[in-house]
């Protein structure tokens, strides 16, 4: 397995492809964070701030995060379907054990160190240019976006599990980027205050924030505080969910590859 870790790696440092995709995405977010910031400095005249702006439009940093994640790991679990690489692979003696959890775990490891690079580059911008702000607790803050990784390593199994039975990587970076751009952007209308069950779900609940707003004593200044503060309940759940959920669909794609004849 440890072979096949390094030939996937090696495979991916001669590739462009994660590259120049991670770096779109930084500089799509960027460029968000830059409209909305003018926006609000420029047009409504408030405030701005990195707090305020992760709880006006965390979904988008998360949204971002897991393009990523779901195209290295379609990338890196389904390219060699293409060439036929993982049949040479099984020929020449490698189990299927150690074809599927080499790719997966390397997959798990890829995807989750770019979502994370993907949440901390624009906060990390937006502190650096306006602070963090007084709206929000930063070490709720901080615990919130360290609880979406869950989640995010969840939705990576299940969509290892995708590309097993696709052994396509492009459709299903297709139908992960879709899902990930329209699902997470639309589930905060529907927001309630219970962690979501569904992973995409879970991360919109996750980046969804209670807010009090009020006005300054003097002038017509709008005040508004974000409650960033989670239950045990909230915490114990997310973890928990997307640990057996994860496992779960991990050890389904593992069973499909292991009986299917890769025709």
């Amino acid at each position: 397995m440890k072979n096949i870790m390094k030939a996937q790696l090696y495979q991916l440092l001669r590739s462009s492809i994660l590259y120049k995709t991670f770096l779109c995405l930084v500089v799509f977010q960027i460029m968000v964070f830059v409209v909305a910031r003018h926006s609000v400095l420029e047009m409504e005249g408030r405030a701005f701030s990195a707090g305020n702006s992760l709880a006006d439009g965390g979904y988008i940093v998360m949204c971002f995060a897991l393009v990523f994640a779901i195209i290295a790991t379609a990338y890196i679990c389904g390219a060699d379907f293409v060439d036929k690489t993982t049949n040479y692979e099984l020929l020449t003696g490698h189990l299927r054990k150690e074809a599927y959890f080499g790719r997966a775990l390397l997959s798990m490891q890829v995807g989750m160190a770019g979502a994370a690079l993907l949440i901390i580059i624009p906060i990390a911008w937006l502190c650096v240019m306006d602070g963090w702000g007084n709206e929000m607790d930063f070490g709720k803050a901080l615990l919130r976006l360290l609880l979406c990784l869950f989640p995010i390593w969840r939705i990576i199994c299940e969509f290892i599990f995708l590309t097993y039975i696709v052994k396509n990587p492009y459709p299903v970076m297709i139908v992960g980027a879709f899902v990930s751009v329209y699902s997470v952007g639309i589930i905060p209308m529907f927001a309630t205050g219970d962690i979501g069950v569904l992973g995409l779900g879970n991360l919109s609940q996750l980046m969804n924030f209670a807010a009090w707003r009020t006005f300054a004593l003097v002038g017509e200044t709008e005040i508004v505080i974000y409650d960033a503060s989670l239950t045990a309940g909230d915490i114990v759940s997310t973890i928990l969910l997307s640990v057996l959920i994860g496992g779960l669909f991990l050890g389904l794609g593992y069973v499909f590859f292991k009986k299917d004849d890769l025709n």
